[in-house]
């Protein structure tokens, strides 16, 4: 069932906040209006273009097993969320038009009933009844690429306790065909995809919390035999339970570079790529406490790829101006943020200027930070 949310008669906390930029990667606060939900904590956050209006929409899964879709007007404000019922503790989810209708869906992996939902898009907001795939305990990462080089978007989940990644092979309809387990590391709280290695196949980069060879964690490389299935993983160790990981040219040399948040050091790894799948020694930026998750995306527009940086313990957001090599220097964060998870990079004003939307789990307040 699908029902639309009124901004203004929610009771209890849950609301949008539109954060102005200053034009340097700083932040000030500018109340905005859209309630999010009552009381309950937004986990994840994914954006795309809903509704085919070419604006940039913004899509939140919550702890409570709710998907909220809040329409941009194209100029940083959003309309009342339209939502959908997931089943509770959804984890993160992906946006992809998965059956090829040039309508968005939406894939959701959830823990406490080990499936994934998939969500068909009806390109106004709404969406057809979700359909469930059975999934291993506690699903935790999610991301969607063509991992078979069939021309059809696959889906791959992680999942914590049970260290397993899961292949679900698309049809090219929006459904999927039953998983197969392609892949294990201690504790896979997070999944990005890419092609490493230039050769036409997907790999898979997964941060594992904890496990060898580091005592700590480490990220862990899957490069793509391209038919669904990865090679044995190659871990590089980072810092103290890494919790996600970015995909990005940090350094300007034409080859992905990672960058993991280490939710146990109140630091950020980067690893410089070698264009071969392999990476170099970690290097290590402070930032606040339990950094949850981070986003590349060039925030100062001056062509070197920056980091946006969800500070969970300290409440803030950290911006990074990245300096061409692989360094950042760290700017002023932006406090009070109440405990950023998920962070995301996209124009939602259409100004040509990267903005910043990150839930946040201590007031309940997706909070959406305009560049200028």
């Amino acid at each position: 069932t699908i029902t639309a949310t009124d901004a203004t008669g929610l009771t209890g906390q849950g609301t949008i906040t539109v954060n102005g930029g200053s034009g340097d990667g700083s932040f000030q606060n500018t109340d905005g209006s859209n309630s999010l939900s009552a009381a309950t904590q937004p986990e994840r956050i994914e954006a795309g273009d809903f509704d085919g209006d070419g604006f940039v929409d913004i899509a939140v899964v919550t702890n409570n097993g709710t998907l909220h879709i809040f329409k941009s007007n194209g100029n940083g404000t959003f309309q009342a969320s339209l939502t959908s019922t997931v089943d509770s503790n959804g984890r993160e989810f992906a946006v992809a038009d998965l059956n090829v209708d040039g309508k968005l869906d939406v894939v959701v992996g959830v823990a406490n009933v080990n499936e994934m939902s998939v969500f068909l898009g009806n390109g106004d907001l709404t969406f057809q009844a979700k359909v469930d795939y059975a999934g291993e305990t506690g699903w935790e990462g999610t991301t969607v690429g063509d991992f078979d080089n069939d021309g059809i978007l696959d889906v791959v989940g992680t999942s914590d306790p049970n260290d397993n990644i899961s292949f679900y092979k698309g049809n090219g309809d929006g459904t999927f065909q039953t998983y197969s387990t392609t892949g294990s590391i201690n504790r896979p709280f997070h999944a990005e995809s890419a092609d490493l290695n230039l050769d036409g196949n997907l790999d898979l980069v997964v941060p594992n919390y904890a496990g060898a060879p580091s005592t700590n964690s480490g990220a862990s490389v899957f490069l793509g035999k391209g038919d669904g299935t990865f090679q044995s993983p190659v871990e590089y160790a980072t810092n103290t339970n890494s919790r996600s990981v970015a995909i990005a040219d940090l350094n300007n040399d034409g080859k992905l570079d990672l960058a993991t948040a280490n939710n146990g050091a109140a630091s950020i790894s980067v690893l410089l790529g070698n264009g071969d799948g392999t990476f170099q020694t970690a290097i290590d930026t402070a930032v606040g406490n339990n950094p949850y998750d981070l986003a590349a995306c060039d925030m100062n527009s001056d062509g070197v790829m920056d980091l946006v940086v969800g500070s969970e313990g300290s409440a803030r957001v950290d911006v990074l101006f990245g300096n061409n090599n692989g360094t950042f220097a760290v700017q002023t964060p932006f406090t009070g943020a109440g405990g950023p998870k998920d962070m995301i990079c996209r124009d939602f004003n259409n100004d040509g200027i990267m903005d910043v939307a990150t839930p946040t789990v201590n007031n309940h307040v997706l909070r959406v930070y305009m560049g200028n």
